[in-house]
């Protein structure tokens, strides 16, 4: 859910409710109402204006049932036998376009990695060094 106003999207496997941020404790046991019926294998994420890991999850698992929807469709249409060269090759770079675009979003999530790791690392250095300057035991005096 994205805090705001209710609106739902026109997609009948997809839906998107937006509430008012005064309203969110009230529709949190909604959504996990929902959630628990699995009505439709439904799946509900509480999705904040703020990065959260409920945030991230939502977008995981939009890219992960897209994917996994699109695929399960190209291997269908192989499976079922009656496609020329041409159609083949067709799913083919449909499969490739898939494949980039999961390979694009793992890019995007791991390319800054290695500076989040070092900015986190600096802060728990500085936080160390200030407990021992207020520490009552003097180390070498």
């Amino acid at each position: 859910m994205i805090i705001n106003k209710i609106l739902f999207s026109s997609k009948a496997d997809r839906g998107l409710c937006r509430v008012p941020a005064e309203e969110h404790h009230a529709w949190t046991p909604v959504a996990a109402g929902v959630e628990t019926a699995g009505v439709g294998n439904s799946i509900v994420h509480m999705v904040h204006t703020a990065m959260t890991e409920d945030t991230l999850k939502c977008v995981r698992d939009a890219l992960v049932a897209e994917v996994t929807r699109e695929a399960s469709k190209i291997v269908a249409e192989i499976n079922a036998g009656d496609l020329g060269e041409e159609a083949l090759n067709t799913r083919k770079e449909r499969a490739g376009e898939l494949y980039g675009r999961v390979a694009r979003f793992a890019e995007l999530l791991g390319e800054r990695q290695a500076h989040l790791d070092a900015v986190i690392h600096e802060s728990r250095q500085a936080a160390v060094v200030a407990a021992l300057k207020l520490s009552p035991v003097k180390v070498g005096v």
